[in-house]
Parts: structure tokens; sequence; C-alpha cells
């Protein structure tokens, strides 16, 4: 039987705060979550222009030329061989990768290689 005046605990107005909590809770789980993917995929991104970078001086080390990136990619590669560095015996080799991904980046590495044909005389 019903008696007036006793509570079981589960009014609206609770129920209404628990679900506005838990609202409040998802809300903050999925964006940390999105946050997450957003930097994972910027990190792969600049994990595979350093790759594409140093596979890029490694052919200029070998006195190749520089292969194309496979296709599809949104990554450019250019290197360059300036003239001089002004240190005897070296060369420097200067790989840059960029790509546009809704905001431009761009990657650069340099290296330093042994070449005994640039002695001064």
């Amino acid at each position: 039987m019903w008696r007036r005046g006793t509570n079981d605990g589960s009014s609206l107005v609770e129920l209404v705060i628990a679900l506005g909590l838990l609202s409040v809770i998802a809300l903050a789980v999925t964006s940390t979550i999105l946050t997450c993917a957003q930097a994972r995929s910027l990190s792969e991104r600049w994990m595979t222009a350093t790759t594409l970078a140093m596979e890029g001086i490694e052919q200029m080390r070998a006195g190749r030329a520089l292969a194309p990136i496979p296709k599809p990619t949104l990554f450019t590669r250019t290197a360059s061989v300036p003239m001089s560095t002004g240190l005897t015996h070296l060369q420097r080799i200067d790989v840059e990768v960029s790509w546009d991904d809704g905001q431009k980046h761009s990657l650069r590495l340099s290296t330093l290689v042994y070449d005994p044909s640039l002695a001064a005389h």
C-alpha cells in the first residue's frame, strides 16, 4: 500500500540532475577523444614526412636522383645541393617535404656528406 510522505529516493529532480551530470561527462570524454584523434593524425603526417625526407637524403647520398613519392599523396618532396658549404671535402644535402592538410606544413632535413672531389687545391 502506498503511504503519503514516503520517498523512495528517485524523484524527477534527482533524475534530471543525474542526466545533466552524465551529459557533461560524456561531452568531456567525447571532446578528449576527438582531440586525441586529431593529434594522432597530425603526428602520423609528421612521421610520414620525416620518413620521406630521410629516404630522400639516402637517395641523394647514393648519387641517385630523388625518386617520386608514390601516389596518391598530399606530400611533395624537393632536394637541393648548395654549391659550397665552406668546408673542405663536405657537401650539404637538403631535402624538404611539405604538405597541406588545411594548414601548410614543411619539414627540412640536411646532412653533410664527405666528397673528396671537393678538396681545395
